[in-house]
């Protein structure tokens, strides 16, 4: 008797912990959706927020600020774009990340963020190269450079416009920024969004 009812003792404790391991997946599932459905809605509102911001730009005799809201608008909303470097030059890229997470950026005031690219193409200008670059954007002036810290690019630096968007087929080296998912590209805020590269 004592026999069997240590081993029915043993199936119940087995049986507790298999019904409560089936419970946590339940309630992991529960709370990966809350999530999502937050992460989606405050991926709506910043967007509105975004292109609010850009609407209003369009008004405003301050070249600057128009510029730095034109700039952001393109780098959050855009994967590929052309770019004119300045005095002479192309590239084609492909836009990465940001080195801010998107929800900590206040979008009040003028931050200076840093996105992640990848140069896919380089024509007429041999000190930009392919592989891994940084653009921002710098008192209304678009930059775009293949070294840079978590504040500033470092030179060689090239102003450019945004000539071009769209997709195309197609590293540096030294202290690079810190590479977050921008809003738009955020999938599941528990997955780890973010990218060291």
């Amino acid at each position: 008797m004592g026999t069997l009812l240590g081993v029915y003792g043993v199936w119940l404790t087995l049986e507790i912990f298999r019904i409560g391991d089936k419970l946590s997946q339940q309630q992991g599932k529960v709370i990966e959706e809350v999530h999502r459905s937050v992460m989606t809605g405050l991926k709506i509102q910043y967007s509105h927020e975004l292109r609010r911001k850009f609407e209003e730009a369009k008004e405003l005799e301050d070249e600057q600020k128009r510029s730095y809201w034109h700039f952001i608008w393109r780098f959050e909303t855009l994967d590929f774009m052309g770019l004119s470097l300045k005095p002479e030059g192309y590239t084609r890229i492909r836009v990465i990340g940001i080195n801010n997470p998107p929800l900590e950026t206040r979008i009040e005031q003028l931050e200076l963020p840093i996105y992640t690219v990848e140069v896919l193409e380089v024509l007429q200008q041999n000190e930009l190269k392919r592989g891994r670059a940084y653009c921002c954007c710098i008192n209304g002036k678009a930059f775009i450079s293949n070294e840079a810290d978590e504040l500033d690019l470092h030179s060689p630096v090239f102003e450019f416009s945004i000539n071009g968007i769209g997709a195309i087929t197609a590293g540096s080296t030294g202290p690079r920024p810190k590479n977050y998912k921008r809003l738009k590209d955020i999938n599941d805020p528990s997955s780890g969004d973010r990218e060291q590269g």
